[in-house]
């Protein structure tokens, strides 16, 4: 259905009650009104029999029908305008068109007013309402704790679309003009139940140009069918460049595909050995991001080499939003340039304020940069630090995370749409340097530019997690478990639109080990969603206290984001009532389910522990089971193999060991191997499932010394039985370490060497 909303004169409301109707074959629309001051408009769907229906308080003036079209109009009070709204009803989809005109010089003042027409449609105790708020939040239409507006243009909204469902039917609203609109989550005045409507705000001050929503009726399929229409919606706009067509384009895309974002702020980690042991350890994939700021890192040209040959890409920290007035003399490392020429001039004459640094008791006020001046600065920074550091990746801070501005500032004046588009600029400057591009947070108007997201898998941080980065918090709040890591309140919305555009993961502060108590909810999140970790040690010591989780946590999540990295998730769904069993499939036929329940879950022959999963692909398996009363932990893909006996002795489809063991297949004839905890004594290794052409029993193994080298002095004795290689852990060798074995052919033997 088309909506147009247009501003006329005044006039006295019609106080004769009058029916109007057009229909198409999928959609009925009645509008019926009742007194001078009410009005009711219902939308019935015929294939599910659904009727929607909503009362409308803005006085009626008139109304006429001709086809599948249907004009009213009404008068606003704000503005003292008349409004008319047209619907139009397509004939060959269950869809309503909505475009909003009025004139351009109508007012709409910048902090007070917004029109929200038409008012949400009823809703009833069994609805969920869904929103693009980050990776996407799902509650209960009976949840009240989600009030408020949520324009496309604020912090977290990632995408132009939200929806009502019973699970099964339902409607979705899409903005088709986005940037000076949203969504409005309140419930209908009678009714108790949480529904959405769309919300109009004004361009500078006025209404300015035509607005267009698409209303969307869904009979089947639920909030997935929601996003596979948005998805055809934004493929037409030309916000879909896949992660492959990308990687056509720039080959490190591959490197991020199964890497964990690993940031290294403390010099003790920034280290060739702590990079190397890491790689050892069974760490295949990694983005690793040196510090950074408007001051960036300096002295590490031989480090950042030293990481790329590794496999690893490499980054840092980069900002052109804030500055900070010269005259309240703020750190040296405080960005002054720019202030105040360059910074946002506000509707009333302000300058836009934005962060606020924090010295013990001091404050310093920043403000934010206007998004036109940016590139100018960048364009050069960046090129005079690619002089001197191999960088292959780097991460923009804010540009895709704050809201979009409306500058008044006469020499560089925006909208919010050219303010996104001025960013969207800046990320493309960045992109031509031929890096890997990050940003804060997610919106869709540069996922074509942006290849991956810190913060779309936070749904809220931690208190003082934007000052406080990498100290562990324990006590969150109840509302931080809830919304960030149990599970119930998400749903993926912006992975089943955008899985293989754009790699999400969490905000910088919110890594895994921020809320120790939640790092393995948030493993599971990343392993159900196909979506990359982050971590943040604090430093050396803690990197070592935490070691063996990290390498464990790793052997899971990147392992499965590495297989479902390109892949469009095509489905998503709750497999309980309490929606704490949650199922995911993707494009290559892929099945994940997890459990963040408290009980034991069965699904087929598996049965699913607390915090258990079982993932299936074409030609790999990865789980957290119950196995003969144990709970094992397996990882078996093509270049690899995990096992975690949890302490007893087990034989898996690879591997056998009574700790938890990880063998890497290098090439055709190399092997790497780690014993990732202290507890294992022994690991037994299936060669032939590894190496095809290599004979077990002329395999030697050699240990690795705490510098990094092989001991051939020091050959590990061996016992052979049927194909299974098994060797013992050393004393004195590191209680966690790492093997390398490559086999040599020579004439006379195959050699193995066990780095």
């Amino acid at each position: 259905i088309l909506f147009t909303v247009e501003v006329t004169s005044t006039e006295e409301t019609v106080k004769t009650p009058e029916s109007f109707s057009v229909e198409s074959q999928h959609l009925k629309l009645i509008l019926e009104t009742t007194s001078n001051e009410k009005t009711m408009l219902t939308v019935i769907d015929k294939s599910s029999e659904a009727a929607y229906s909503t009362t409308i308080f803005y006085p009626f003036k008139r109304a006429e029908t001709t086809d599948r079209n249907l004009t009213a109009t009404f008068y606003w009070w704000f503005n003292r305008y008349n409004f008319t709204a047209t619907f139009l009803l397509d004939e060959m989809r269950p869809e309503m068109i909505i475009e909003i005109r009025m004139p351009p010089t109508a007012e709409m003042h910048p902090k007070l007013a917004s029109l929200i027409f038409p008012p949400p449609f009823n809703s009833s105790s069994k609805d969920f309402i869904v929103l693009p708020y980050a990776e996407g939040i799902i509650f209960p239409s009976t949840d009240w704790r989600f009030p408020d507006e949520f324009p496309y243009f604020s912090y977290k909204i990632t995408m132009g679309w939200a929806g009502v469902t019973d699970l099964n039917k339902g409607y979705m609203i899409i903005l088709d003009t986005p940037f000076d609109a949203g969504f409005k989550v309140q419930a209908p005045s009678s009714s108790s139940y949480m529904s959405i409507s769309p919300v109009i705000y004004g361009q500078k001050g006025h209404f300015s140009y035509p607005r267009k929503f698409t209303y969307v009726f869904i009979s089947e399929g639920g909030y997935v069918a929601m996003a596979k229409r948005y998805r055809e919606f934004v493929e037409r706009r030309g916000y879909v460049k896949t992660l492959q067509e990308k990687r056509k384009e720039n080959e490190n895309i591959d490197k991020l595909i199964g890497a964990v974002d690993l940031w290294t702020l403390s010099k003790d980690l920034q280290t060739e050995e702590f990079f190397k042991s890491l790689k050892l350890f069974g760490i295949d994939r990694a983005i690793v991001s040196l510090g950074g700021g408007w001051i960036p890192p300096v002295g590490l040209s031989k480090l950042i080499d030293q990481i790329n040959d590794l496999g690893y890409l490499t980054g840092h920290y980069d900002i052109y939003t804030d500055v900070w007035n010269p005259s309240d003399n703020p750190p040296e490392w405080a960005r002054t340039e720019g202030f105040p020429e360059d910074v946002i001039v506000l509707w009333n004459g302000e300058l836009c304020k934005g962060w606020v640094i924090r010295v013990g008791l001091r404050r310093y006020q920043g403000y934010y940069l206007c998004s036109k001046t940016h590139y100018k600065v960048a364009e050069k920074r960046i090129a005079q630090d690619l002089a001197l550091n191999n960088y292959t990746a780097r991460f923009i801070d804010v540009e895709t995370a704050s809201p979009l501005w409306e500058c008044y500032n006469p020499d560089h004046p925006t909208t919010r749409e050219e303010d996104a588009q001025a960013r969207l600029e800046l990320l493309k400057l960045v992109k031509s340097f031929g890096l890997v591009v990050g940003s804060e947070e997610a919106r869709e108007w540069a996922f074509v530019t942006t290849d991956y997201g810190e913060g779309t898998m936070t749904i809220k941080a931690a208190p003082n997690a934007g000052y406080d980065w990498m100290r562990p918090v324990n006590n969150p709040g109840q509302e931080y478990f809830e919304l960030n890591a149990d599970g119930v309140y998400r749903v993926p919305l912006r992975s089943l639109v955008y899985h293989d555009v754009h790699v999400a993961t969490w905000y910088t502060g919110d890594g895994a080990t921020k809320v120790p108590s939640a790092w393995i909810k948030k493993d599971l999140l990343n392993i159900l969603y196909g979506t990359m970790p982050l971590w943040m040690p604090v430093n050396l010591e803690f990197w070592n206290k935490y070691r063996s989780d990290f390498l464990k946590s790793y052997q899971n999540v990147g392992a499965i984001f590495r297989q479902v990295g390109y892949d469009e998730m095509v489905k998503h769904e709750f497999l309980t009532s309490d929606r704490k069993v949650q199922r995911t499939e993707f494009s290559s036929g892929t099945q994940i389910v997890v459990n963040f329940g408290e009980s034991e879950f069965h699904y087929e022959d598996w049965i699913l522990p607390s915090n258990g999963f079982i993932a299936i692909g074409k030609d790999w398996l990865a789980y957290r089971a119950i196995k003969n009363g144990h709970i094992i932990n397996e990882v078996v893909v093509p270049w690899k193999s995990f096992l975690d006996s949890g302490g007893i002795h087990y034989r898996g489809y690879q591997l056998e060991t009574d700790g938890a063991v990880v063998v890497e297949k290098l090439d055709d004839k190399s092997l790497r191997a780690s014993f990732l905890d202290d507890a294992g004594t022994y690991v037994s290794i299936n060669i032939s499932s590894f190496l095809k052409d290599v004979p077990s029993n002329l395999l030697k193994v050699y240990p690795i010394k705490d510098d990094l080298e092989i001991d051939f002095n020091q050959p590990i004795q061996t016992n052979v039985d049927n194909g299974w290689l098994e060797f013992k852990r050393l004393d004195g060798v590191n209680t966690v370490s790492y093997t390398h074995l490559r086999a040599h052919e020579t004439s006379l033997h195959l050699v193995c060497r066990l780095l």
